[in-house]
C-alpha cells in the first residue's frame, strides 16, 4: 500500500476529474442503452447489456471514490 500526501487543491482537482469520469461513463452507458439495446431488441441483448453494465459499474466506482475522498475516508 502507498501513502500519499496531497494538498487540498490536489484533492479537489482529483475529485473534479473523478466527477468528469463518472459523468462520461454514465453518458456512454446511456448512449449504448438508448441507441443500441433499445433499438436492437432480440439481437444479443444480454451481451449488449453486459457491455453497457461495464460503463455503469465504472461510473459507480468513480462516484464512490469521489465520495470517499470528499469524506476523508482515506485520511490517516
Amino acid at each position: 500500500m502507498r501513502t500519499l500526501k496531497l494538498t487540498h487543491e490536489q484533492i479537489e482537482l482529483l475529485q473534479q476529474a473523478l466527477g468528469i469520469a463518472e459523468t462520461q461513463f454514465t453518458n456512454v452507458h446511456n448512449n449504448i442503452v438508448e441507441t443500441t439495446i433499445n433499438v436492437r431488441k432480440g439481437i444479443s441483448t444480454n451481451e449488449q447489456n453486459s457491455h453497457a453494465k461495464f460503463y455503469h459499474d465504472m461510473a459507480c466506482i468513480f462516484a464512490d471514490l469521489n465520495e470517499d475522498l470528499g469524506a476523508g475516508r482515506f485520511d490517516k
